[in-house]
């Protein structure tokens, strides 16, 4: 019984080992499907919430051009992370008024250097 125990163990922390490694070599991936799906589930949620005064393909364009320059590397991410953190915490209420989603537009703006049509 003790050496079922020991080689379950010992498997276990060969799965655990494989996992880490998976992890660390494909660190990257992760974190830009990471960034990549959060942003989309942003302008998913801000285009629904969209001011009369924007366009939605405008805003629809921000956030692509956005995703481009994320994937370039062209993107300050601590900038991105500031904006990420501010929509978590304008949107906790689930509902999203034209002031923060102006705010938010804005913050994208800002980051990209991209002005949306009006």
């Amino acid at each position: 019984m003790k050496k079922f125990f020991l080689i379950a163990a010992i498997v276990i922390i060969v799965i655990i080992l494989i996992g880490v490694v998976y992890v660390y070599i494909n660190k990257d991936k992760i974190i830009n499907y990471a960034v990549d799906s959060a942003v989309t589930s942003m302008e998913t949620k801000i285009c629904s919430s969209l001011p009369a005064s924007m366009s939605q393909d405008s805003v629809k364009a921000l956030f692509d051009e956005t995703l481009v320059k994320i994937k370039d590397g062209t993107i300050d991410k601590q900038k991105l992370q500031g904006i990420i953190l501010s929509f978590r915490e304008i949107s906790k209420d689930n509902h999203l008024d034209s002031l923060e989603v102006s705010k938010i537009i804005q913050e994208v703006k800002d980051l990209s250097k991209i002005e949306p049509q009006q």
